[in-house]
């Protein structure tokens, strides 16, 4: 249960990106709309995320956490993503229907055999062992189908690190979720906060997020070879 448990809390934003809406069109809902099927339109593509999340202790006590995300996506089965943060550094792998997490400072890994498309095999991980993949959402294809919000908010456009973007927000009783998006034909999240409704003071998680979205991938990059002093673990379901 251990490293479970450690890659658990790996989640941060998790699937609450790119939202769907059951109201009637809206700018913000038509500009969302154009970035996902720009997103879903690639079939290789890259991105790094600085994330800031704010996490409450057992005593009531407020930190800061943060994080750097690399991830590569190469459709239809083929996914990396490595976490950098203070003390932690690990890497996930997702291979033709084998999903390895790597601890690089505990020095241990776990693999695990999955459905071979991305989108089955991290519905698979998270529904059976409840492991989450950084910023799911902006992994998953046909995110509409996974997430609803209730009411949505276009602000104009604003300036992100010198890029004009579209700035929109979505909110349900729970969450509320603000995106800053690149306009032009190939729209993509630079920018996003999701405000968590369920806890009195509303931690948030934010991140800002470069993209490549015509890399060029060596297949070694989603090939896991165990070095010398990394051991192999059980990965068990919490069930």
């Amino acid at each position: 249960m251990g490293l479970l448990k450690q890659w658990v809390i790996m989640g941060t934003i998790g699937v609450l990106l790119l939202p769907a809406v059951s109201f009637a069109a809206s700018p913000a809902v038509e500009i969302v709309k154009k970035a996902r099927e720009y997103r879903d339109s690639l079939t290789t593509y890259a991105f790094r995320a600085t994330v800031q999340e704010e996490l409450m202790d057992e005593q009531n006590k407020w930190h800061i956490y943060k994080k750097q995300l690399d991830v590569k996506v190469e459709r239809p089965d083929k996914l990396r993503v490595d976490i950098q943060a203070e003390e932690k550094n690990r890497t996930i792998y997702l291979n033709n229907g084998l999903f390895t997490m790597v601890d690089h400072g505990y020095q241990y890994y776990g693999q695990l055999k999955t459905p071979k498309e991305i989108d089955k095999a991290l519905d698979f991980i998270f529904n059976k062992y409840g492991i989450n993949a950084p910023l799911a959402g902006l992994i998953y294809r046909n995110m509409q189908k996974r997430v609803h919000f209730t009411r949505s908010k276009y602000f104009g456009t604003k300036e992100v690190a010198g890029v004009l973007c579209d700035y929109v927000a979505f909110r349900n009783s729970k969450r509320e979720l603000h995106l800053w998006i690149t306009r032009g034909e190939e729209p993509v999240i630079r920018s996003l906060t999701l405000i968590d409704r369920t806890i009195k003071k509303h931690p948030r998680t934010t991140a800002f997020i470069i993209w490549d979205t015509h890399p060029d991938f060596s297949e070694s990059v989603f090939i896991f070879k165990p070095i010398k002093g990394l051991y192999p673990v059980s990965v068990v379901s919490p069930e």
